[in-house]
């Protein structure tokens, strides 16, 4: 009986804990930014040209600029939860180093008159797998994803180190597809339980006032 007593309030402090950890992310989400990945296709491009398909690579071309461009969208009408900047997957060392200038943007081909602060906190989002349980482990400083259980095509946030943000925090929302309803649909999920999230965190603090 003293056994599962101390398992019981063991397996509680790591719940507040995850709560605690979850709860200081949205906060600081809130009062930060989002900044959603533009894939490129840039491999499959230029392996099409490199082949001499100039007509696939063309292909290739139009269809990721018209999923960006939906991407774009769907986030501009469908997402209010905090401010939301985009930059193209070919820009992902910019932004790991927290270089927003020229790297980040609301319309393609404009530059912002005004870029983000570079400490500014910001969580990635992008139209990606996302996984169930994510697995990772360390190789001397560096933290590297070592697998990850139960992938689903998803609207996924992640941190600046490309982790999925641990539960209880709304860190996806599945996908059957990426046709433009899908996306437009998702990201409205996503928004909508990030805000539900957040009341619901909002509602734990009062009560561990009172």
């Amino acid at each position: 009986m003293l056994l599962f007593s101390i398992l019981l309030t063991l397996g509680c402090k790591t719940v507040n804990i995850k709560k605690d950890k979850a709860t200081s992310t949205i906060d600081k989400l809130q009062n930060g930014m989002l900044l959603v990945k533009l894939k490129t296709s840039e491999n499959k491009i230029n392996r099409y040209k490199e082949m001499g398909d100039m007509a696939k690579a063309k292909e290739a071309i139009e269809k990721q600029q018209t999923q960006n461009a939906n991407i774009i969208n769907a986030f501009k009408d469908k997402f209010d939860f905090c401010p939301v900047y985009f930059f193209h997957s070919n820009d992902v060392a910019n932004i790991k180093n927290n270089d927003f200038e020229g790297s980040v943007f609301q319309k393609i081909g404009e530059d912002l008159k005004n870029p983000p602060s570079s400490d500014t906190f910001y969580l990635i989002g992008e139209l990606d797998y996302a996984y169930q349980d994510e697995l990772s482990g360390r190789s001397g400083e560096t933290r590297k994803r070592v697998a990850g259980t139960g992938s689903v095509n998803a609207v996924v946030i992640r941190d600046k180190e490309n982790f999925q943000i641990p539960k209880p925090f709304p860190f996806r929302v599945t996908m059957l597809d990426t046709q433009n309803r899908n996306i437009r649909n998702s990201v409205s999920k996503l928004n909508i339980k990030l805000k539900e999230f957040d009341n619901k965190m909002e509602r734990r603090k009062l009560k561990r006032k009172m």
